[in-house]
C-alpha cells in the first residue's frame, strides 16, 4: 500500500483471470500516477492503460485542458 492509498474492487464487477491479472497491477502502483507514466511503468499502451485505469477507478490527474474550446463551440 502507498500512502494510505488502496484500491478496491469496483461492486458489481465479475471477477476473472484478465482482470484479476489487471487489477493486481493497478494494486502495486503509486497513486495520482498520471496515465502516461502508468503506461510507461506497465510497458503497455497508453490506451489499454486507461481503459483499465477507470475499470478500477484507479486515481489519476485529469490532464484534459479546460477553457479553450465551450460547450456551444462543440
Amino acid at each position: 500500500m502507498h500512502g494510505g492509498f488502496r484500491l478496491t474492487w469496483p461492486t458489481g464487477l465479475k471477477r476473472t483471470p484478465t482482470r484479476l491479472r489487471w487489477f493486481e497491477k493497478f494494486s502495486e502502483l503509486k497513486p495520482n500516477l498520471d496515465l502516461q507514466q502508468v503506461s510507461d511503468t506497465l510497458k503497455e499502451p497508453y490506451a489499454t492503460v486507461y481503459r483499465w485505469a477507470d475499470t478500477f477507478g484507479y486515481p489519476f490527474p485529469d490532464r484534459r485542458r479546460r477553457g479553450r474550446v465551450s460547450s456551444a463551440q462543440w
